[in-house]
């Protein structure tokens, strides 16, 4: 009971940093610095907008699933194959790029912003990992299959890379810095990188889920071992 109190207590407190956040970009970005100058629904082409949205929806659903005790074969396999792999891709890609070259990840204003504001930053650049990181160590979920994961993440992509590519077709606006300053064959190299990266993440986590997974599975063989042996000593 305390164990599923706390899983609870834990996904709440990062639902409600995911809400916070989502509230006070609305309240502090400035609309003319959207994609589409005060069309608020501009910044959804941006990755890191639609993990929050995902990160906020999946852990209000987490701590639903601890509190009611709800069958876990659908929620553990988005946990693994698309909400994990899609924080560590926000995170990996931002900071990277970050490092790499500032230029690549936003204009001057946009850099200045996020330096200027901390604590935003990091909790849509960086917490999205650590709070999946500590799911995975609350859960333990079952590992999915790795066809089906693999399948799953390409379908996301794929709408993504639509959703992005669509959306400079139709206002000629790209959601990254980087692509405009790519040729077409090597948008197309960049897209295929962010594809294999993505699943490259999901593959770290359901490595790093093996792990955790592993000896709760260990105990659960010697429960049912010792449970065998001591029948078979009762029949005898």
């Amino acid at each position: 009971m305390a164990a599923a109190q706390l899983t609870v207590a834990v996904h709440l407190v990062f639902a409600a940093v995911y809400a916070y956040c989502f509230i006070w970009d609305f309240q502090h970005i400035d609309p003319k610095r959207l994609l589409l100058p005060n069309v608020w629904w501009s910044r959804f082409v941006w990755l890191t907008m639609i993990d929050l949205v995902v990160q906020q929806i999946y852990h209000l659903i987490a701590a639903l699933v601890a509190y009611k005790k709800l069958p876990r074969s659908i929620f553990d396999f988005l946990a693994t194959s698309i909400v994990f792999p899609l924080a560590a891709n926000v995170v990996f890609l931002f900071w990277g790029l970050w490092i790499a070259n500032p230029n690549l990840v936003a204009d001057d204003a946009g850099r200045n912003f996020l330096l200027a504001n901390p604590m935003y930053n990091h909790a849509i650049h960086t917490l999205p990992l650590f709070a999946m990181i500590v799911d995975h160590v609350l859960w333990r979920h079952a590992r999915a299959c790795r066809f089906k994961a693999s399948a799953a993440i390409g379908v996301f992509t794929g709408c993504y890379i639509a959703w992005v590519v669509t959306f400079h077709h139709l206002f000629d606006r790209w959601a990254y810095p980087i692509l405009a300053q790519l040729n077409l064959p090597l948008r197309g190299v960049f897209f295929a990188f962010a594809g294999g990266f993505i699943l490259a993440n999901y593959f770290l986590g359901d490595t790093f889920n093996s792990f955790l997974v592993a000896p709760k599975e260990s105990v659960k063989q010697a429960r049912a071992s010792a449970a065998a042996k001591k029948a078979f000593g009762k029949n005898k």
